[in-house]
Formats: C-alpha cells, sequence, structure tokens
C-alpha cells in the first residue's frame, strides 16, 4: 500500500510540474478564456509551495534580509549580470537619472557609482533592505520603501532597471507598461532574467513580443546563466539602433573608418 501511494504522489508531482511548465511556457500572457483561471490557479500553488521565483509577502522579504538570506548575491558568482548592467548604463547613457525597482540592499547602487549619475532612486518592498541604505541618500540619491506592484514614479528616468525583480511581481507586464511612461525620451528598460525560472523567462519572452528590444547579451558563471535585455521606450530599427549606440557612445567613436554595425 506504501509503495502505491508512493507512485500515486510522484505521479501527481509529476503531472503537476508538467501543467506549471505548460502554462508558463505557452499560456501565460495570453488573453485566453481559460487563461485567468489557470492563472489563479497557479499563483496560489505557487505561494503554497513557496517557490524561489514567485511573488512572497513583504513579512517574508523582511525576514530574509534580517537573516542575510540575500547576502550570497555579493558573491563573484553573482558578477557577471552587475557588470553588464552597468556595462550597458555606462555606454548607452552616461550620467543618468536611474530607478532600480527591487533594489534590495544596493549591491548594483554600489557597482554603479562610481561611473556617475544625474539621479539614482531605488524602490525595494523591504524596510530591513532600506535602513542599510538610509546613509546613502543625498541630494542626487534616494531610496523608497514600496510596493513595486503599485508605485507611481513621480520623475521621469532615462533608465529603469528590473535585476532579478520582475519574477517577484504579482503584475510584471502591467508594471512595465506603467514604467514605460516614466521614462525619458530615447530611454531604456533592462531587465535581468535567471535563465533557470520558467515564470521569469515567460514574462521576458512576453516583453519580446511587447515591446522594441534594442540589445540583449546572455552571460553565465558556473551553473548560472542570465539574459540581460534593453528595451527602448520607441522604434529602433537596425539603422537607428547604429545611430543611438552612434550617439551614446558620442567622442568614444570619433575617428572611427567606418560606421558601426548593429551587433
Amino acid at each position: 500500500m506504501k509503495s502505491k501511494r508512493g507512485l500515486y504522489d510522484r505521479l501527481v508531482r509529476k503531472a503537476v510540474r508538467t501543467v506549471y511548465r505548460t502554462y508558463y511556457r505557452y499560456l501565460f500572457g495570453r488573453n485566453l478564456p481559460f487563461g485567468a483561471a489557470m492563472g489563479r490557479k497557479i499563483a496560489q500553488w505557487e505561494r503554497h509551495h513557496g517557490l524561489g521565483d514567485t511573488p512572497v509577502s513583504k513579512d517574508v522579504w523582511e525576514r530574509q534580509y534580517q537573516t542575510g538570506k540575500w547576502s550570497y548575491l555579493q558573491q563573484l558568482d553573482e558578477l557577471p549580470r552587475y557588470s553588464i548592467i552597468t556595462g550597458y548604463l555606462q555606454f548607452l547613457k552616461p550620467n543618468p537619472a536611474i530607478l532600480d525597482v527591487g533594489c534590495g540592499e544596493g549591491l548594483l547602487f554600489r557597482r554603479y557609482r562610481p561611473y556617475g549619475y544625474a539621479r539614482y532612486v531605488g524602490v525595494d518592498l523591504s524596510a530591513a533592505a532600506q535602513q542599510l541604505l538610509a546613509a546613502e541618500q543625498d541630494e542626487r540619491t534616494m531610496f523608497v520603501c514600496a510596493d513595486a506592484n503599485s508605485y507611481e514614479p513621480r520623475e521621469r528616468f532615462d533608465a529603469i532597471i528590473f535585476n532579478e525583480s520582475l519574477y517577484y511581481l504579482d503584475s510584471p507586464l502591467a508594471v512595465i507598461d506603467r514604467c514605460m511612461n516614466s521614462l525619458n525620451d530615447q530611454g531604456m528598460i533592462i531587465v535581468s532574467t535567471f535563465e533557470g525560472s520558467y515564470r521569469a523567462c515567460a514574462i521576458l519572452k512576453e516583453l519580446q513580443e511587447r515591446y522594441t528590444l534594442f540589445d540583449e547579451t546572455r552571460i553565465g558563471h558556473s551553473s548560472k546563466g542570465w539574459i540581460c535585455s534593453v528595451f527602448m521606450n520607441g522604434p529602433a530599427t537596425a539603422d537607428e539602433r547604429a545611430r543611438r549606440i552612434r550617439s551614446a557612445a558620442g567622442p568614444r567613436l570619433k575617428g572611427m573608418s567606418r560606421p558601426l554595425s548593429p551587433i
């Protein structure tokens, strides 16, 4: 009897995982009659099992930061995605006004700070994380304790960053829609996506279909892999992309013997 019960449990778990993967691979973000209902069921299942790449409550975030759960983000194997994001910012938008959504303890902020910025606003749900950044605030730097699901930017930015934070939002696509309206002319949204998350990859796929993908870089370290994507708030044909890169690079491209071609 026990062996039969064990076999039944394994079959149920396998069936649930199959439905979960199918939903994020083919149904997420689609306007289907049964899509919304399935999405609610998937969300309930995610909350019940406490998956590591899905929305959690404010209390959970507070406990995680208080116990140092996210301290591993300071390790070497997490460096590649931070380097790509700071590289995109420094190359495409020197001295930008930045909104960092889900800024946590400010790891990206501290890595980018040496390059300089006109304005830096970091938003995070955790008060514990924000307390660690209180001493960093000045006339150009502000950190806000707020829920990104409902946060309304009060100013405009050259770059809005979601560094491994989109898949923790209840309505990530709606948040991106709102943020697009807070970009300056030729502003950009940078999204870092963990390739090991079905939810994260489904969100990225929807973004790629809805918005202008300007550039994208795949990076990895050991067993981890990420996709860093740059979305612009306007059209970006091949010619427009090359023009924007030349414009962003400015004097650094002076003296080149031929036009810079899109990658």
